[in-house]
């Protein structure tokens, strides 16, 4: 699971690479600013904040591609009332917000160079209106201008497409549309295909093409789904059936979903996009349907199967050649398999500089696959903008094809698979050289570096816009260069990273024990730094420390440009100590047994001071006859309070209101936890009275709690003891507020656990607010308090010879060794607890061994009474099978 931050959930995702690494990222966005997580070559993610009082936050969409050809991606975003174009500043540190001026309830955003001049323009759906375009002026500055594309001035515009529907080379604009409480018939219902003329005017053509459907549809992704070369559509629907809309090459469709194995039935879907995710040669769908995930066979049939998450942003997120998710708070990993894979990033140098727009063509023994490079499907994320090809067993692929926006047609020939290729824009192909780093690549205050690109070539670019052959650069960023030679053909350079010296600081990892612990437990901590580490409690010059005392901890390591200390954040380390328990000691005759009593509340007697048998599990212990001196040992387990913690929706901010249908909140327990309480609302609309809420589990009902609720805020008390495990919250009345729209699940409960769902969907939050949990009580156990039992009426003088029995616990056979040869007869007296003898056993030892028979004796605790002399001595030991 990524990390939980508040107030990112209930945004759309974007699973794109930010930082011009071509690895894909994840990109969340809070109303505080912009939330990265940039994976790195070893999977792993640095996690950065850049902070940004957001004023649009993208409700419904978000969308990215690199406006001002800067070399990093920019970000729209659609929100309800207004769209913005931010655009990243300073290697991803900072972000330029324009927001556009006039109203719009946006749906989904788009990219895609509109007017085919080289740069990326804006197509943002309208819900409650005509869609709007916007125009780049060529360093990402954005106008809206409806003669980019006037299309139809009709409400209901959901989600939008870029594709070449009827491959003549020019990207064509699907238009899917959903009108509320429009009825059937209504035109503001009815989907919009516009045709690309090539000379910048579009025709509306869906009627003629057969893709003028009626339904409320949501979105529609465009694939082919019989690799024939031309691209099928699937539309999701409402209110009538889905669609799967067969491309015949001649510019129409034909619906053949009937005999697909898509359920036709299956309504309501809002997400609706695609890829290769099992890498076998055929493209897949993932949509919201009850099957989330339809496998395509490549004949457009599918073969369903269900997932525990619904579309969220797609991309490579391990760089496996395999495409993940991410949703909500949650990266689900794709596990792969045998099968083949290859990966394309476009470079554009006369087209935009994502190649946003270009058709991919691959050929091989499978015939051929195609892909088109948009920004922005489905109805709300922003898929990764690498070009994804599953190529089963296939091991070769015999010839690829790029064709660029601006025209230029790229080829190659005989590619190795399961390989990540970076193409520029050119007619052929130069293999990648590194561009060299002349002196640090890390920089400190007022340092530059120069980058010499590779000799040879008659013409260079690099990331930015400088066309020298050589360049200094003072500001960290990934740097890469494009070189071309006399024959126009290009390649592109690896990429150079320059960062700053001292960017990372460092950081502390418990590798043993808790921030909580109890006395005695070993914590272990270890430093990013290493070796190069100073601990604030004076060790230095390692990465570990063994901890035992409480306190704040802190590491730091010396500043690379001499500028002091780089320091970590604080770690702060508590013990807890266990009261040793109090009993007093005894004075007894032979013979007789004492009941020892000891404080606390849960106790443990034992016949050693460490380690031992466990002789009773009671304060107070009622012992055994003693015939010598005996010592006993207690210790006991203190329960020290769990931490209090809060989690959920913190307050009934947020569109909402009554519902007659009654809802429940889901969640998961990962740790056992108290439900102390929680918050309910009460409208003035509502009753107040008795309420009645049920902690469940499946039909089962585990708890419930009657109370008296009163119009407005209520603090109500639960006390529901949760273990581990999946569970729901209700109430037995359905009048209390909840809670409509886009939410932020899951919602944690501290560390202890999530609220996972409503009972009817993401899109609803049900009655129980800022909930107050107390966690598992630490158990500490104490040192071991001696009490001492002296026997009174024994001869002071030690016995004669000691001895050692063994094996404790023991089975069948007891054996005692004496420390010397005895030269009389030594008496053996075993009882049990009660003091009743039952061996006495009289006999030489063989040399200084004795060996008794216990197997008629049962499992449990006995006393052995030795006696040589008119001296004794005493041993407990434990028969165990």
């Amino acid at each position: 699971m990524l990390q939980y931050i508040l107030g990112t959930m209930g945004q759309a995702k974007c699973g794109v690479d930010m930082n011009g690494d071509f690895l894909d990222d994840i990109t969340r966005i809070g109303p505080d600013g912009i939330y990265f997580d940039f994976q790195k070559p070893d999977g792993s993610f640095l996690h950065r904040f850049v902070p940004h009082a957001i004023e649009v936050l993208p409700v419904w969409s978000i969308c990215s591609g690199d406006l001002d050809q800067d070399g990093y991606n920019d970000l729209v975003f659609g929100g309800v009332s207004r769209v913005s174009f931010l655009k990243s500043r300073d290697n991803v540190t900072s972000f330029e917000e324009s927001i556009m001026p006039d109203f719009i309830y946006s749906q989904r955003t788009t990219l895609s160079d509109i007017d085919n001049d080289g740069d990326l323009d804006a197509f943002i759906c309208r819900d409650d209106g005509m869609s709007q375009a916007f125009r780049n002026d060529g360093v990402g500055n954005m106008t809206k201008d409806q003669t980019l594309i006037n299309t139809a001035n009709l409400p209901g515009n959901y989600s939008a497409i870029w594709t070449d529907y009827n491959n003549d080379g020019h990207t064509d604009l699907y238009i899917s549309k959903c009108l509320a409480n429009g009825l059937p018939g209504n035109p503001a219902r009815t989907n919009l295909l516009y045709r690309n003329n090539g000379d910048g005017t579009f025709t509306e053509t869906g009627a003629q093409a057969g893709l003028d459907d009626n339904a409320q549809s949501w979105s529609t992704v465009f694939e082919d789904f019989d690799n024939d070369g031309d691209f099928d559509a699937f539309i999701v629907n409402h209110d009538q059936g889905n669609r799967l809309m067969k491309n015949n090459g001649d510019g129409t469709f034909t619906n053949v979903i009937s005999d697909s194995g898509i359920d036709e039935l299956d309504l309501s879907s809002f997400e609706n996009t695609s890829g290769d995710f099992n890498n076998d040669g055929f493209i897949d769908i993932f949509s919201e349907l009850h099957n989330e995930l339809y496998l395509g066979n490549g004949d457009l049939t599918f073969t369903g199967q269900t997932l525990p998450f619904t579309p969220g942003a797609i991309g490579d997120f391990n760089n496996d050649g395999f495409l993940d998710v991410t949703y909500r708070s949650q990266l689900w990993i794709n596990k792969g398999n045998e099968n083949h894979w290859i990966k394309l990033n476009l470079f554009g140098l006369e087209s935009n500089l994502n190649g946003i727009g270009a058709r991919v063509e691959i050929y091989g023994t499978w015939g051929v696959q195609i892909r088109e490079l948009r920004a922005g499907q489905s109805f709300s994320p922003m898929n990764t903008l690498s070009l994804h090809f599953g190529l089963g067993l296939a091991d070769v692929i015999d010839k690829l094809v790029v064709k660029w926006p601006g025209g230029t047609v790229t080829e190659m020939f005989n590619l190795t698979t399961d390989t990540t290729y970076l193409i520029p824009e050119a007619p052929c192909f130069r293999s990648p050289e590194p561009a060299t780093i002349s002196g640090k690549a890390a920089l400190c205050p007022g340092d530059s570096v120069k980058l010499i690109a590779p000799a040879g070539y008659s013409f260079y670019e690099w990331t930015g816009g400088m066309t020298q052959s050589s360049i200094w650069i003072n500001k960290p960023g990934i740097y890469q260069v494009v070189y071309v030679d006399t024959s126009g053909c290009a390649g592109i350079s690896l990429p150079a990273e320059i960062t700053l010296a001292d960017a990372i600081l460092p950081e502390i990892t418990i590798l043993n024990g808790d921030e909580k612990n109890c006395e005695g437990t070993e914590v272990l901590l270890s430093s990013s730094s290493g070796l190069s580490s100073y601990w604030s409690n004076g060790v230095q010059d390692t990465g570990i420390i063994s901890v035992t005392s409480p306190g704040i901890y802190t590491v730091s390591r010396d500043s690379i440009c001499g500028q002091g200390q780089l320091v970590s954040g604080a770690l702060s380390i508590a013990f807890y100590t266990a009261p040793p328990p109090q009993a007093d000691a005894f004075i007894i005759t032979s013979g007789d047994s004492v009941l020892l009593e000891s404080s606390g509340e849960h106790c443990a007697w034992y016949d050693a001071p460490v380690g031992g048998n466990l002789l009773s599990d009671e304060c107070n212990f009622q012992t055994p006859p003693f015939f010598s001196d005996t010592v006993f040992y207690v210790e006991n387990q203190y329960l020290f309070p769990g931490e209090i913690q809060s989690g959920g929706k913190p307050d009934s901010m947020g569109f909402g209101g009554l519902i007659t249908a009654n809802k429940s909140m889901h969640f998961t327990a990962i740790q056992p936890f108290i439900l102390l309480s929680t918050t309910m609302y009460i409208p003035d609309q509502a009753n107040e009275g008795i309420r009645t809420i049920q902690l469940t589990s499946g039909n089962e009902i585990l708890a419930e709690k009657s109370v008296f609720l009163l119009k407005g805020k209520n603090e109500v008390t639960l006390d529901f003891r949760i273990p581990i495990g999946s569970y729901a919250l209700q109430c037995d009345q359905h009048d209390q507020f909840l809670n409509i729209g886009a939410l932020d699940y899951p919602y944690p409960l501290g560390d202890a656990g999530q609220l996972d769902s409503s009972s009817t969907g993401l899109n609803f939050y049900p009655y129980f607010y800022n909930w107050t949990i107390q966690k598992e009580d630490i158990n500490c156990t104490s040192i071991r308090t001696a009490v001492h039992i002296d026997v009174t009426g024994l001869s002071n003088a030690p016995l004669h010879s000691g001895f050692t029995i063994f094996p404790v616990p023991s089975s069948h056979s007891l054996h005692i060794l004496f420390d010397e040869l005895l030269n009389t007869i030594p008496e053996v007296i075993i009882r049990d607890f009660l003091g009743r003898p039952l061996i006495i056993r009289r006999t030489i030892p063989q040399n200084d061994y004795m060996t008794l028979d216990i197997s008629a004796l049962p499992p449990g605790i006995y006393h052995m009474h030795v006696l040589i002399n008119g001296t004794s001595a005493s041993r407990l030991f434990m028969i165990q099978r």
